[in-house]
């Protein structure tokens, strides 16, 4: 180790991480030659814990872009490659070895003001390309810096691909059941106001309007029959009036129609006849005239049956709008549950991942949260930590871990993690600002103290 933090045994303070079984790729040593500040450069890296220290523009960040680049290749270089070539050199040249504990590789990648060129080989002699080694780092994960700056969304998507998560599908029918119930919610919501249009509503039971009028027409008929009754029996009445009338006038008629005498009394008599037999009949047909029904109580009934009518139509409404709320509550109380079972689906998921954390949750707009605290509300420390665990259970071809901000550690951080280094058995290079004792220091370009260098090996 290339650093030393003092006498004592190091503790295990919570890392929850076993001694990973198998190797995987180590840096052992690298040479820089000609490399942006880098006149030359040579070192051999501790298997676990790596500090490269040193003054701003010392050379630290381009020894560790140097082994990036070395590996990537001119994808990692941006469009002008040839920039990073020393000033006043004609190429730059960078190698590195790394050891997985059985096998060597060997990286020579030479830059010039013509190109980018690859000799890479393990010690076999078997070619390796550049494939290859694009399998071996994706340096967009191997700085574990970059990935403290992510997006709520960036830190959730890279902690699941970390840990092989998929929760796709269960998102989809999450997102499929939010705009479902979002439609019944909005329809719930109209069928309530309607329900409370009605405001307070008596049940009330409607009335049969036919059959009162079918009453009403019944009472109509006999009292008609009786009006044309009484019409007759008015009529008999003026012919009694209109004969007792004849009856005076030939009274007094008959002193001057003696000779009409015989045949005015036989008019008398016929008519004194008809008279009795009227009377007779009249007197008959009044004891048989039925009283008039009084239609009155009925006219007001059919009145209170409109109105009742009216009353239970309203009840009726309430009870159709009323039933279609409570079918659209517990429509939306049918997708609650879904989205609830789907979101304790997703919940085991991540639970039984390969995460090395059990209380991680994701939340679209916190982003990665663990033990309910969102990982961009943590420490500095807290972050190098929690990300440098992520990225060694993503198991990933080459064990390196690169810390760009060292200087944010605080010591009980940088002893855990040294600590990680030993239990996981991955190197992990620390970049700090300052000359700190028992670290690689680079000092202008080169590493302080370091051996006088061939001059044979001096860039031609």
């Amino acid at each position: 180790m290339n650093y030393l933090f003092g006498n004592g045994q190091l503790v295990l303070d919570d890392l929850g991480i076993e001694k990973e079984k198998g190797e995987k790729m180590k840096i052992t040593g690298m040479k820089i030659e000609g490399y942006k500040n880098i006149s030359l450069v040579k070192l051999d890296l501790d298997s676990h814990m790596n500090l490269v220290s040193g003054k701003n523009g010392a050379g630290k960040s381009s020894l560790i872009e140097a082994m990036i680049d070395a590996i990537k290749g001119r994808s990692e270089m941006g469009k002008h490659p040839e920039r990073k070539i020393k000033n006043g050199q004609s190429k730059a040249i960078i190698e590195v070895s790394l050891d997985d504990g059985e096998n060597t590789l060997h990286i020579r990648r030479t830059i010039t003001n013509k190109g980018v060129y690859l000799k890479a080989e393990r010690a076999d002699g078997k070619p390796v390309t550049q494939t290859d080694l694009d399998r071996l780092l994706d340096s967009s994960t191997i700085n574990i810096t970059k990935l403290l700056h992510l997006s709520p969304k960036e830190q959730i998507e890279f902690v699941k691909e970390i840990a092989d998560i998929d929760t796709t599908e269960l998102e989809n029918q999450y997102k499929e059941l939010y705009a479902e119930r979002t439609v019944l919610n909005r329809e719930a919501k109209k069928a309530k106001a309607a329900v409370e249009s009605f405001g307070e509503v008596d049940k009330v039971e409607p009335v049969n309007i036919s059959d009162l009028l079918k009453e009403l027409e019944e009472a109509d008929k006999k009292n008609r029959k009786v009006e044309q009754e009484e019409d007759e029996i008015t009529d008999i009445e003026d012919a009694i009036a209109s004969n007792e009338e004849m009856i005076e006038k030939a009274k007094g008629q008959i002193q001057y129609y003696k000779e009409l005498i015989a045949k005015l009394k036989g008019d008398i008599k016929d008519l004194s006849e008809d008279n009795k037999e009227k009377t007779k009949e009249l007197k008959q047909r009044r004891k048989k005239l039925p009283e008039k029904i009084d239609t009155t109580p009925i006219k007001q009934k059919i009145s209170e049956a409109e109105e009742t009518n009216s009353r239970a139509k309203k009840y009726e409404m309430y009870l159709q709008a009323k039933k279609a709320s409570d079918e659209a509550l517990a429509k939306v109380k049918a997708i609650n549950d879904e989205m609830n079972k789907i979101l304790k689906e997703r919940e085991d998921v991540i639970r039984n991942s390969r995460l090395p954390f059990k209380n991680v949750e994701f939340d679209k707009d916190l982003g990665v949260v663990i033990g309910g605290i969102p990982f961009s509300e943590m420490s500095s420390a807290q972050q190098i930590r929690i990300m440098s665990r992520i990225y060694i259970e993503s198991n990933p071809e080459l064990k390196v871990i690169y810390i760009k901000d060292g200087s944010l550690l605080d010591p009980e951080t940088l002893r855990q993690i040294t600590e990680m280094s030993e239990l996981s058995d991955y190197q992990f290079l620390v970049e700090l600002v300052g000359e700190i004792d028992g670290s690689i220091i680079m000092r202008e370009g080169a590493i302080a103290d370091q051996d006088e260098i061939d001059e044979r090996e001096i860039l031609e």
